[in-house]
């Protein structure tokens, strides 16, 4: 009988031991492959819109200098000229993003009230702008049209498509 009670209380330790070990998982590993893809379609993606603005500034210009006549006659009075570079200037403050899209791309800037940024290129279904960044006119990114105005002609602006959405990141 105490051989029984004492097999019992073995077996029972050895159960209440083993429940209480921790498990130890190995900590997850980074996607490498995954970054990679991502990394590679960012660099897709930025060499794309440069080379469409690219592009679209040589056929602007080529068109410009196209329709000039051969001599410039002083003007006429009439409206006071409005700059030859489109500008947005807005009503709101508003974010400028790596694309058309505010719950898809991040904000990469802001256009404030008072300030202009000049327009470089328009969406190709409306409502967005290219502008160059004014907190850095090295960049390029989206501004919507929503609390915008615009000021010269953007019938010359070259009009680009939207960009592959960013991948998500691990």
């Amino acid at each position: 009988m105490i051989h029984i009670r004492f097999v019992i209380a073995l077996v029972i330790l050895a159960i209440v031991t083993t429940a209480c070990v921790p498990t130890t998982t190995a900590p997850a590993t980074p996607d490498l492959a995954a970054m990679q893809v991502a990394v590679q379609q960012t660099l897709d993606y930025e060499s794309a819109v440069k080379a469409q603005l690219t592009q679209a500034a040589a056929q602007s210009q080529a068109s410009a200098e196209a329709a000039l006549p051969p001599t410039l006659e002083p003007p006429t009075q009439g409206p006071p000229p409005t700059s030859s570079v489109p500008l947005l200037s807005v009503s709101m403050d508003t974010n400028c993003r790596e694309g058309p899209n505010y719950l898809i791309w991040k904000a990469i800037g802001a256009v404030k009230i008072g300030q202009k940024a000049e327009i470089v290129a328009k969406y190709d279904k409306g409502h967005w702008y290219i502008v160059k960044n004014p907190a850095n006119p090295n960049e390029r990114c989206w501004v919507t049209d929503q609390y915008a105005t615009i000021e010269g002609d953007t019938s010359m602006l070259p009009k680009v498509s939207i960009p592959p959405t960013p991948t998500p990141k691990p």
